[in-house]
C-alpha cells in the first residue's frame, strides 16, 4: 500500500513588495511633469525654439533616476521571489521526507502486530490456549506495544469476528461491509491493505484499519487479520512539526483518500481527491516530488510550494 505525505508552505511574503521608495519618485516625477507642461505665467518669459530649460532638465533626469529605480526593484523583487519559492520547496520537503519516513515504519510495525497476530491464531488452531479469554489476552499484549493501534484480531469467512482486544463486546460482531474486509476477500494474494477512514461505531470518530488475508490449505480465503488504526495518532505527528498559519500536512493513500490531516478538517477525511492536480500520473509512482499550483484561501492566490514524498509500506 502506497501513501503521500504532503506538505505546503505558503510564499506570501514574495507578494508583498508595494515600496514607497518607487511610489514617491513617481509621484515627484508625475508633479514636475504636470509644472513643465503648465504655461508659464512671468511676463515677458520665452525660450528659443529647440532649447532645454531647467524644469525640463529636472524632469528628465527624475523619470531617468524612477525608471533605473523601478528597472532595479522588479530586478530585485523577481530574484526575492524565486528565492522565496525555492526555499519554500526545500522547507516542505525537508517536513514531508521526515514525515514520510515515520509514516511508513510505524506502518509497517502495525503490518508486524499482524504477522504476529497470525502467529497467535496458529497456535489456538493448535489449541495451545486454553481459553478464548487468554486468545484475547495475548492479543491484547500486541496492541499495547503500538500506541497507534485501537484494536486487533481476525474474522472467519463471513466476517465474523473470532478473536479481539476489545474488553466485552466488540462495537461490530460482523465488519463484512467494510473496505479492509472487502479488499482481501477479492485478492488474489495476501498483502497489506490500509482502508480509507470510516466512523468508529463504537466513539463517532475517524479512524482506519490494516488487514492481511487469511487463507485455508488449500489457498482459499478463510477471513482476514485486522488492526483498528486511531486516526488521531497521525494528526498529533503532524502537530508536533510546529506548522505555521498557511501549512498543513496530509496523509492520503495514492489513489486520493485522505487519512489524516493537519490542521484537522472533518469534512476532508474519508474523501477522495484522485484526478487532482496534486495525484498526477508522475507524481504518485515517483519517490518524490513537488507540485506547484494557486491556493484558492489565499488572499490573491499566492502560489505554494507543495512536497510529496511517496512512501511503502513493507510486502510480504
Amino acid at each position: 500500500m502506497s501513501f503521500i505525505a504532503r506538505s505546503t508552505s505558503a510564499l506570501h511574503r514574495a507578494r508583498r513588495c508595494v515600496s514607497a521608495c518607487v511610489l514617491e519618485p513617481l509621484r515627484s516625477g508625475a508633479g514636475a511633469w504636470r509644472r513643465m507642461k503648465r504655461p508659464s505665467k512671468r511676463p515677458g518669459a520665452s525660450r528659443a525654439s529647440g532649447s532645454i530649460g531647467p524644469d525640463k532638465l529636472t524632469v528628465i533626469v527624475t523619470l531617468a533616476f524612477v525608471a533605473t529605480t523601478l528597472g532595479v526593484f522588479v530586478v530585485d523583487l523577481h530574484s526575492r521571489y524565486h528565492e522565496a519559492i525555492a526555499a519554500a520547496k526545500t522547507s516542505a520537503l525537508s517536513y514531508a521526507q521526515i514525515l514520510a519516513e515515520h509514516t511508513a515504519r510505524t506502518l509497517e510495525g502495525v503490518d508486524h502486530i499482524l504477522q504476529q497476530a497470525s502467529a497467535i491464531r496458529r497456535d489456538a488452531k493448535a489449541g495451545r490456549h486454553s481459553s478464548q479469554q487468554r486468545l484475547n489476552e495475548a492479543l491484547r499484549l500486541l496492541q499495547h506495544g503500538s500506541p497507534v493501534l485501537l484494536a486487533v484480531g481476525w474474522t472467519d469467512a463471513n466476517g465474523d469476528l473470532e478473536a479481539h482486544t476489545y474488553v466485552g463486546d466488540p462495537p461490530r460482531r460482523n465488519i463484512a461491509d467494510l473496505s479492509h474486509f472487502k479488499a482481501q476477500r477479492d485478492a488474489v494474494r495476501d498483502q497489506l491493505f490500509v482502508a480509507p477512514p470510516f466512523r468508529s461505531v463504537a466513539s463517532g470518530e475517524w479512524v482506519s484499519a490494516a488487514s492481511r488475508r487469511l487463507a485455508n490449505d488449500d489457498g482459499s480465503f478463510a477471513g482476514v487479520l485486522t488492526a483498528v488504526i486511531k486516526q488521531s495518532y497521525f494528526r498529533n505527528i503532524f502537530r508536533a512539526v510546529q506548522l505555521g498559519p498557511n501549512d498543513y500536512v496530509t496523509l492520503a493513500t495514492t489513489d486520493g483518500w485522505v487519512i489524516a490531516r493537519e490542521p484537522f478538517v472533518d469534512e476532508l477525511i474519508g474523501r477522495s481527491f484522485a484526478g487532482g492536480p496534486i495525484y498526477s500520473r508522475d507524481l504518485v509512482t515517483a519517490d518524490s516530488g513537488v507540485i506547484e499550483n494557486a491556493s484558492a484561501p489565499a488572499p490573491i492566490g499566492s502560489p505554494r510550494s507543495r512536497s510529496s514524498p511517496v512512501i511503502r509500506s513493507s510486502r510480504s
